[in-house]
């Protein structure tokens, strides 16, 4: 048969599942906030790239309308 562990045995055991699930804890918020950190830098991507646009858009329309009014005169 086998002995009942000793009181210290127990509380190092405790303590060691312990630790096990503050670190798979800590494992899961890290893998949270890089899942939240990479929506976030796809959000403000997509607005870059939209403003970037926007702006190309305006330059090509002041361009082509100086040209047009370059030519008629």
């Amino acid at each position: 048969m086998t002995n009942p562990p000793s009181p210290e045995q127990a509380a190092r055991l405790e303590r060691q599942r312990l630790a096990a699930e503050d670190g798979a804890k800590a494992l899961q918020e890290v893998a949270s906030r890089a899942i939240a950190i990479r929506e976030n830098m796809a959000r403000v991507r997509s607005l870059r790239l939209a403003k970037e646009a926007q702006k190309v858009r305006a330059n090509d329309r002041k361009s082509s309308g100086t040209s047009q009014t370059e030519k008629a005169t």
